[in-house]
């Protein structure tokens, strides 16, 4: 799968917030067939300061183009890896 073909299936999906650490928001979501949506936004200290995030907040790929995505099956095949540092 291609970064297009990813972001065009599941870039509306909403990710919540799950944690913080060492520069990264890590955002997760659910897809349609039940797969698990990973991302992270930040990865340097000047990236995160550009960014607003509270325990309520949401992303979708397409609107907050991540830094790092990876899609995995119910089974945890992985579908899609992403990585743009």
């Amino acid at each position: 799968m291609t970064k297009e073909e990813a972001w065009e299936k599941y870039g509306d999906i909403p990710l919540k917030f799950e944690h913080y650490y060492k520069f990264s928001f890590r955002f997760c979501g659910i897809g349609p067939q039940g797969e698990s949506i990973e991302a992270s936004i930040g990865s340097t200290h000047e990236d995160i300061y550009r960014f607003e995030c509270t325990p309520e907040t949401t992303i979708t790929l397409k609107k907050d183009d991540p830094y790092w995505v990876r899609i995995t099956t119910k089974e945890g095949l992985e579908l899609f890896k992403y990585l743009d540092l």
